[in-house]
């Protein structure tokens, strides 16, 4: 009985920790759906749009589980090796690199300012908010 007890305790720990990275949008984005080729060039700084509109990314840093997340889930780099490549985005091409801020509620904020903005958070982030949407499940952790 207490084995089981443990191992109950056990799963309801792990499961409360689970979080899920989401692509996230306004709730009037002309963004309906994004494959993970099109996620990563638009956080590369790449020129991509929706209904002739050309989108940006909204990055979130300073949080060390999301960060790893989308470096491994979405760029497919290290962070040294992601910001030397927009760096040499910004040099050699001219491509903007993605807006990036610290604060959850500062995405949250561009976000809802701009349609054309596409943003990466935690998922309990934006729950039950009615206007912004998830595009795309990133990570599940």
């Amino acid at each position: 009985m207490r084995r089981l007890l443990a191992l109950l305790l056990l799963l309801t720990t792990v499961s409360a920790d689970a979080r899920d990275l989401v692509l996230v949008v306004r709730s009037d984005s002309p963004v309906t759906e994004m494959d993970s080729l099109t996620v990563r060039k638009l956080f590369m700084g790449f020129t991509v749009t929706a209904e002739s509109q050309q989108l940006y990314a909204v990055r979130l840093v300073g949080e060390d589980t999301l960060e790893s997340a989308f470096l491994q889930s979405v760029i497919g780099m290290s962070a040294a090796q992601y910001e030397r490549r927009l760096l040499l985005m910004a040099v050699k091409q001219g491509r903007a690199p993605p807006t990036v801020t610290d604060s959850p509620a500062q995405v949250i904020d561009t976000l809802r300012e701009d349609r054309r903005a596409v943003g990466c958070l935690w998922a309990d982030q934006i729950a039950g908010r009615s206007d912004l949407r998830t595009v795309r499940l990133l990570w599940r952790g």
